[in-house]
C-alpha cells in the first residue's frame, strides 16, 4: 500500500508484531489498505489454520481490536471471512444493505487522518484532479491505483507522474460506507465483522 510517512509504517510493524506474538503466531499481517476520505486504515491479516468457526473470529478480532485500540481497524483477509460462510458474489447486495442498516453508525477517523488525507491530495494534484474529491483508496502494487467514491464502478484514466503510473477508478461511495459502517457496528459490539456481513 502507499504512504510516505516511515513513521507511520513503523507503528503498523510494531502492531502487526504484537498480534502474531499474542496469537501465537496464528494470525499473520497480510497488508493495510488507507482510506483518506474516512480517516482510517485498515490492517488486514490471514490466519495460519484452516480450522475456526465464527465464534473464533468474533475472539481474533476482539484481541486484535485491544491492540490496535482507536488507531487502526482491522478485518480479515476474503478467503478467511469466505471459509465462514461469506458469499463475495453477494457482498455488492450485503454492503448496501449495511449502509441503510447502519445508517446512524458514527465513522470515527484516526489519529492519521490528516497524514493519509495529505497523501490523497498529493496523488490528486499529480493527476491534475480537484484535490477535494473524496478518495477511497491508495493501493501500491506495480503501480499506484487510487480510487475515488462516485456512484458507479469503473477505470476514469491513467496519469504518468513522478511517482509512477496512477491508475484513477471510481468505486461506489454507498456500498463504501457500508462496509466502514458495518466495521464501526462490528468493532463496537465486540464481534468480527464477517459476523455482521452474514446478518445482512
Amino acid at each position: 500500500m502507499y504512504s510516505r510517512s516511515e513513521e507511520l509504517l513503523n507503528r503498523i510493524r510494531l502492531i502487526s508484531d504484537e498480534i502474531l506474538l499474542k496469537s501465537f503466531g496464528n494470525i499473520i499481517f497480510e497488508e493495510y489498505i488507507i482510506i483518506p476520505h474516512y480517516g482510517n486504515i485498515i490492517l488486514r491479516f490471514n490466519i495460519n489454520d484452516s480450522n475456526y468457526t465464527l465464534d473464533d473470529l468474533d475472539n481474533y478480532e476482539s484481541m486484535m481490536n485491544e491492540c490496535v485500540k482507536d488507531e487502526f481497524l482491522v478485518d480479515f483477509m476474503g478467503s478467511v471471512y469466505k471459509n465462514v460462510g461469506l458469499n463475495h458474489q453477494e457482498l455488492d447486495t450485503i454492503l448496501t444493505k449495511c449502509q441503510v442498516k447502519y445508517n446512524d453508525i458514527v465513522i470515527p477517523k484516526s489519529i492519521h487522518d490528516n497524514n493519509i488525507k495529505e497523501d490523497a491530495r498529493y496523488l490528486l494534484s499529480l493527476c491534475n484532479l480537484p484535490i477535494e474529491q473524496d478518495v477511497w483508496e491508495i493501493q501500491l502494487e506495480e503501480e499506484i491505483n487510487l480510487f475515488i467514491l462516485g456512484n458507479k464502478t469503473g477505470m476514469l484514466g491513467t496519469y504518468d507522474s513522478n511517482e509512477g503510473t496512477i491508475n484513477v477508478y471510481e468505486l461506489n461511495r454507498i456500498q463504501a460506507e457500508g462496509l466502514m459502517k458495518a466495521t464501526i457496528y462490528a468493532k463496537l459490539n465486540n464481534i468480527s465483522l464477517v459476523k455482521v456481513l452474514l446478518n445482512d
